[in-house]
């Protein structure tokens, strides 16, 4: 827009110059007109003597003088020329009125005319007779001519010559004779009108010859003039005609260009617009196809729902059922603990799976690689099974063709959940008959495999059977379930890059072999500090129940601890006189964390194993001991894992598989070997912890302070966990593994906080309930 407006302007700039052009143009011209006329009147002024052409001399100069003003005042920079231009008009003005002057002087004749006016003669006249006989050749002139007349001829043709007759001729004549006297009067007054003649004429002929020099040089001087007034204005319109052409030039160059790109952006925008609407035929398409996925997602999460709440409920069930039997004898047997504990280890193994699900779904998923043992790992998932095949009365046959002493390096919970998923689906689907499963170590590949006689998958159904949500219709009898099991199964073995291969035939039964690659553990992936003497260990925790815990966990297993639950607690501790075998720290404290704990120690000169424990699922052996750590525990911790790192002395002894990850009071009493004090003493610094911890997450959760929230529910998580608080702990675990996320990946967080303080307060009137604060 701009240039074309600047365009315009231009346009309008030369339509203006080309008028003034055409003003001055017309100015000159008729100044060389008039100044034509004016030379034109002066010469026949010269010519002629006629006043007439005098007058048009003077009209003419008038003219002259105003188109002369009229040009300097449009044109001031030609004031120069002009000025010298009205200076040659005055001077050849002084010439024509000096000719004019000249031409009015007095008669040459008047002399003579005065002396015959006056003449009288002194003698008497007489008359005689005179014959004349005369032979003579004549010669005629030409008609003679006035100065001017002759003045004028040098401009014209030649007159014409001389012409001579020879003429004889006789006469008689009788005549006056004329005295003397006056003969002698007239003789001399005619030389003197003569040579006044001869004078007068030379002078007015010298006078004349100056002025038409002057006149002939101020009139080539005005030409000059006007010829270069007359360059000068075409120069100069010639130039601006040629900047008026190079625009033209310029402009018809854009506006070709300018076409042309038009034309470019237009054929642009149509393919855009054609894009565009493909790109929206594409979206609508996309949009289409993520609403019905949107709705399977939708009628799926209902079902898992659904299919949840049952798989809860009928264990929790379970639960509350022994629990009210303890609230009428005041006791629980043996038998009756270790169902309540079957059926919270269903109910975490249900959690493992949606957390499992989720983290494959979204992509975060990834392997802690660290050193187990491969045997008891497998030995204890099978244990927690038992008891279903024996409600069941199915047989479990159990071949682990490896040692005792093999450890291997890989994601040992990754494996518990994959073996986990498999021998529960064969229980499930297996209403007769019995369940095998075998694994060995060969060339790098830990192989193991779950087989039994159960119902088998129809041949149809194998190609979904890795699908999320998916069940056998004609197997849906048999048992509830999600759908996720092996999704999971499948979604981790890749994890792991591993393979899983299945044959199946309907009525006789499914087999189900796992291959995952593992590397074994050197001979320094063993126990950190274990030994056969008590050790004496630092243990660092922010949390006062938890350090509690730990403490009489480690103390039943025969060590000296020295519990430290601040920061100046640690120093003291650390530069005591007392020598340590080893430091056993949380990794994420409030105002101080596991880092900090081993960099002081190192600073200090001190060489003990540093044993750090975090509830993170993406943190493993490599990464503790790329951090500097010499080994590293899982929360919740048991006692088992505690006595395979530190060793059991004396009588202490850690617990069986079957009974280390109980849930709710009772397993914690049997933690704890049944000594109510101190099950007392750990859950009332329990309680006076989560009080604080809850009213901080209120605090935060009122503040929308996201970071503040997911470091405390890091903090409050392991307890609830070892206290068998299964849905507080599914909350506080779900919060924990946002963390390092921004708030807007879980909107509804506050919602859950929310519900989280009432899960906590009713724990917290629970314990009141069971153990009152004395």
């Amino acid at each position: 827009m701009i240039y074309f407006y600047t365009f315009r302007v231009n346009i309008d700039q030369q339509k203006e110059a080309v008028k003034g052009y055409s003003v001055e143009v017309r100015n000159i011209n008729g100044l060389i007109q008039s100044v034509s006329d004016t030379r034109t009147a002066a010469n026949m002024y010269v010519i002629t003597r006629d006043r007439r052409y005098l007058d048009d001399f003077e009209k003419y100069m008038g003219e002259v003088r105003c188109r002369a003003d009229s040009l300097l005042f449009d044109n001031p920079e030609y004031g120069a020329q002009i000025a010298e231009f009205n200076e040659l008009l005055e001077e050849k003005r002084s010439i024509v009125a000096e000719l004019t002057a000249l031409f009015g002087r007095s008669d040459t004749m008047a002399p003579l005319d005065e002396v015959i006016r006056i003449y009288e003669p002194a003698d008497t006249l007489r008359q005689i007779r005179v014959t004349t006989v005369t032979t003579d050749t004549l010669t005629l002139p030409a008609p003679k001519r006035r100065f001017f007349r002759r003045l004028a001829d040098v401009f014209s043709a030649r007159a014409k010559s001389a012409e001579t007759v020879v003429v004889n001729s006789s006469v008689a004549v009788d005549t006056t004779e004329i005295p003397a006297s006056v003969m002698v009067d007239i003789s001399g007054a005619a030389e003197q009108v003569r040579r006044n003649y001869e004078r007068q004429m030379a002078t007015i002929e010298r006078n004349v010859i100056s002025l038409l020099s002057a006149d002939q040089t101020i009139s080539s001087r005005i030409a000059a003039i006007l010829l270069d007034l007359q360059n000068d204005v075409m120069h100069s319109r010639m130039n601006e005609i040629e900047q008026y052409e190079n625009l033209v030039r310029r402009n018809s160059t854009f506006s070709i260009v300018g076409g042309t790109l038009a034309l470019v952006a237009i054929m642009a925008f149509i393919v855009l617009i054609v894009l565009n609407v493909n790109r929206s035929v594409r979206i609508r398409e996309k949009l289409e196809e993520a609403n019905l996925l949107a709705q399977k997602t939708i009628e799926s999460r209902h079902r898992l729902l659904l299919s949840v709440s049952h798989d809860i409920k009928t264990p929790m069930n379970s639960i509350l059922g022994y629990l009210d039997i303890s609230d009428a004898d005041g006791k629980l047997s043996a038998q009756e603990i270790a169902a309540m504990r079957n059926s919270g280890r269903h109910i975490l193994a249900l959690l493992e799976n949606l957390l499992e699900y989720s983290g494959l779904e979204q992509g975060t998923l990834q392997a802690v690689m660290e050193p187990f043992n491969v045997r008891e790992l497998f030995l204890e998932t099978s244990d927690m099974l038992k008891p279903l095949t024996l409600r069941k009365n199915l047989h479990l046959e159990y071949d682990v063709r490896i040692g005792n002493e093999v450890r291997l390096v890989s994601d040992p919970l990754k494996i518990r959940q994959i073996v986990m998923n498999l021998l529960s689906n064969a229980v499930k689907y297996t209403p007769q008959g019995g369940i095998r499963f075998t694994a060995a170590y060969r060339a790098g590949m830990l192989e193991f495999c779950v087989a039994d006689t159960g119902a088998g998958i129809p041949a149809e159904f194998l190609a979904k059977l890795y699908e999320p949500f998916t069940r056998s219709v004609e197997n849906s009898h048999y048992a509830e379930g999600t759908g996720l099991g092996m999704f999971v199964v499948k979604g981790l073995v890749e994890l792991l890059n591993g393979t899983v291969d299945i044959w199946s035939e309907v009525g006789k039964g499914t087999a189900v072999e796992v291959k995952i690659p593992a590397g074994k553990a050197e001979e320094t992936d063993a126990a950190a500090v274990s030994g056969q003497a008590p050790q004496h260990i630092i243990l660092v925790d922010d949390d006062p129940s938890i350090l509690l815990l730990l403490e009489d966990m480690l103390r039943r297993l025969g060590h000296d601890v020295t519990p430290c639950n601040t920061w100046t607690e640690f120093e003291r501790a650390l530069f005591a006189d007392t020598l340590y075998d080893a430091i056993l720290t949380d990794m994420e404290m409030g105002t101080f964390s596991g880092g900090s704990v081993l960099a002081r120690t190192r600073d200090a000169g001190f060489s003990v194993p540093v044993i750090v424990m975090t509830g993170r699922g993406d943190f493993g052996l490599d990464r503790a001991r790329r951090l500097g750590f010499s080994h590293y525990l899982c929360k919740p911790v048991s006692m088992s894992a505690l006595s395979r790192l530190f060793g059991a002395v004396g009588s202490g002894k850690a617990e069986s598989s079957s009974a280390k990850e109980g849930v709710g009071f009772a397993a914690l009493e049997e933690m704890l070997g049944g000594d109510r004090a101190a099950v007392q003493e750990v859950l009332e610094s329990f309680r006076t912890a989560t009080r604080e911890n809850m009213a901080a997450l209120e605090r935060a959760t009122e503040e929308q302070d996201f970071g503040r929230a997911q470091a405390l529910c890091h903090k409050m998580l392991p307890m609830f966990l070892q206290i068998g608080a299964i849905e507080a702990g599914d909350l506080l675990k779900k919060m924990d593994s946002m963390r390092g996320r921004p708030a807007e990946d879980y909107p509804g967080w506050r919602e859950e906080m929310h519900r989280l303080l009432e899960l906590a307060k009713e724990v917290l009137n629970l314990i009141e309930r069971e153990y009152p604060a004395s």
